[in-house]
C-alpha cells in the first residue's frame, strides 16, 4: 500500500546522504503523488485515475532506495514517465 507518511522514507539514509537530499528524491515523490494523490486535480487523472500504480518494491520504507537501485543515475535531460500514454 502507498506509504502516506512521507517522513518515513527519509529517515533511512544510506552513505551518509537521506533520501529526501537525494537528487531523484523528488521525481520519486512526484511519481507517487501522481498515482496516489486523489487532490492532484492536474495530475491525478491523466495517472491514478487510470488505474496507473506505482510497483511494491518502490512503496513503503525502503521504496525510496529501492527506486534508486533499480532505475540507477538519472541520465541529464530526461524524465521518468509512463510508457504509453493512452
Amino acid at each position: 500500500m502507498y506509504e502516506t507518511n512521507k517522513n518515513k522514507a527519509m529517515n533511512f539514509p544510506r552513505n551518509g546522504v537521506k533520501s529526501k537530499d537525494h537528487p531523484l528524491y523528488r521525481c520519486w515523490a512526484s511519481m507517487k503523488n501522481r498515482c496516489y494523490n486523489k487532490k492532484d486535480e492536474r495530475n491525478y487523472s491523466w495517472y491514478g485515475g487510470r488505474g496507473i500504480k506505482v510497483c511494491d518494491r518502490w512503496l513503503g520504507q525502503n521504496g525510496f532506495w529501492n527506486f534508486v537501485d533499480d532505475m540507477g543515475p538519472r541520465p541529464a535531460g530526461y524524465s521518468i514517465d509512463r510508457i504509453d500514454a493512452n
